[in-house]
């Protein structure tokens, strides 16, 4: 991960990490079911914008570097990789 990109991510993890113990305060606290899948999709949408970040980091820099390294096996992999990620299968 890029130096530049790495406070950013761990500050927006954070603040998801708040919002999710809220969520979890909200339930505890027995809150109306529709503010609580509110917040609980609040707490998505910024794991979305995260995974967004995280994905665009690793595009520019491991993916670059594959596509640009002249090893056909790393694009392949780099390359097989995403998608894998991206589709959400897991090997």
């Amino acid at each position: 991960m890029k130096d530049e990109t790495k406070p950013d991510v761990l500050k927006r993890l954070k603040k998801a990490e708040g919002q999710l113990q809220g969520v979890l305060k909200m339930v505890e606290s027995d809150r109306y079911c529709v503010d609580v899948l509110r917040q609980m999709q609040a707490v998505r949408g910024a794991l979305v914008s995260i995974e967004r970040l995280v994905v665009d980091d690793h595009v520019e820099t491991c993916v670059d570097h594959a596509l640009t390294s002249g090893n056909l096996d790393d694009r392949r992999e780099k390359v097989r990789e995403l998608a894998d990620v991206l589709s959400g299968r897991k090997r």
